[in-house]
């Protein structure tokens, strides 16, 4: 192999062969500390087995179509946004798309990244410029975060004194905050040019990174998130189906319990329930295994939920929500990479290349038609 060879090939942690090596390496670690988490609780576990064996399946079915539902206003979520930029899909590829991103993030380490760019790559795909699929990508982050927040705060507000929440009162103001910016950021994008370019300008000299001046990159965001403008019905059915999506998935955990004929503690249920979903997408695990267990069966068993059959309850809803969702989200990621492969996109569809082309929308919706 020449010098030359040598300098343009990957060094071996590049390629990707290896990369899925290491990501799939770094799971099996993950996977084994959880199952040493679950062995250090057997006790708990093996009360909480009787139940889950003796478990009504009425109330598991429920349970399921609760879940179906959770993934139903999800991707109705997707399928708003889109029609507010005036890019129409249909509900059987935005639905496997949303099981496949699904499996990403709750698999792979660091799995919200690697969904937000699969989202990314499948609406460019479909014919989205890159201004509509950077704003529906911010919109969407911003709405089922908001619907979030609200459900966390309408629950610590229901907690009251319970389970030793009334010193969080400051976690109402935190909980809004992110929420807060983000929904400003949508309704006034050039309020990031004042506030957020000086703040980056000053990192920049102080850590010499980035060379090229950030101001290019917010303008250029600015540019993109201004290019859609949607009616105030469409914020309102964007925060309901991202509302929807949040109390189904909700409804799973309470038909989860009453599967496992345990009391449901009503009082800290969204407390507890919105507390996990915030773990869920921390970078600890992959989806939040193992922590969201733990988190979530301790808050319920705080606020007066038997030990065993919060276990078995809480064990159950992940089934459900986590288990049984997973191979089915691959399952549709296989089946979008196999149509991606028999439809191949124009490279200027993924590279930005096209946008200022004469008939450039034309030809997108005419690629789009040809992958179902």
């Amino acid at each position: 192999m020449s010098a030359a060879d040598r300098v343009r090939s990957p060094r071996w942690w590049r390629k990707p062969v290896a990369r899925w090596g290491l990501r799939l390496g770094v799971g099996v670690v993950l996977g084994v500390v959880a199952v040493q988490v679950v062995l250090a609780n057997t006790a708990e576990l093996a009360g909480a087995g009787g139940y889950l064996e003796r478990a009504n399946g009425g109330w598991i079915a429920v349970a399921a179509v609760a879940e179906c539902l959770s993934y139903l206003n999800f991707t109705v979520l997707q399928r708003r946004l889109l029609s507010a930029g005036g890019l129409h899909l249909g509900m059987p590829f935005l639905g496997c798309m949303s099981l496949a991103g699904n499996a990403i993030s709750n698999t792979l380490p660091a799995g919200g990244a690697f969904a937000t760019v699969f989202a990314y790559r499948q609406f460019r795909r479909r014919g989205a410029d890159e201004a509509l699929t950077t704003w529906v990508v911010v919109a969407f982050t911003a709405l089922t975060s908001v619907a979030l927040a609200v459900l966390a705060i309408v629950g610590l507000l229901i907690a009251g004194e319970d389970g030793g929440v009334s010193g969080l009162v400051p976690l109402v103001v935190v909980l809004l905050v992110g929420p807060a910016v983000a929904v400003a950021v949508l309704l006034r994008p050039r309020l990031l040019l004042p506030t957020v370019v000086p703040v980056l300008r000053a990192v920049s000299r102080a850590v010499g990174r980035p060379r090229r001046d950030p101001g290019l990159a917010v303008s250029r965001l600015v540019e993109r998130l201004e290019a859609v403008s949607p009616r105030g019905i469409d914020w309102a059915a964007g925060l309901t189906y991202a509302a929807g999506n949040w109390i189904a998935d909700c409804s799973c955990l309470v038909a989860a319990f009453a599967a496992v004929g345990g009391q449901v503690p009503w009082r800290g249920l969204l407390l507890a329930y919105g507390a996990a979903q915030v773990v869920a997408n921390l970078p600890v695990t992959p989806g939040g295994l193992g922590v969201v267990e733990g988190s979530l069966t301790v808050a319920l068993v705080a606020f007066g939920g038997s030990t065993a059959q919060t276990v078995a309850a809480v064990l159950l809803y992940r089934i459900l929500s986590f288990w049984v969702v997973l191979p089915l989200g691959w399952a549709a990621w296989v089946g979008l990479e196999v149509n991606a492969r028999r439809h191949p996109m124009p490279v200027g569809v993924l590279t930005g290349t096209l946008v200022d082309e004469p008939g450039q929308p034309d030809r997108l919706l005419r690629a789009a038609e040809v992958a179902p």
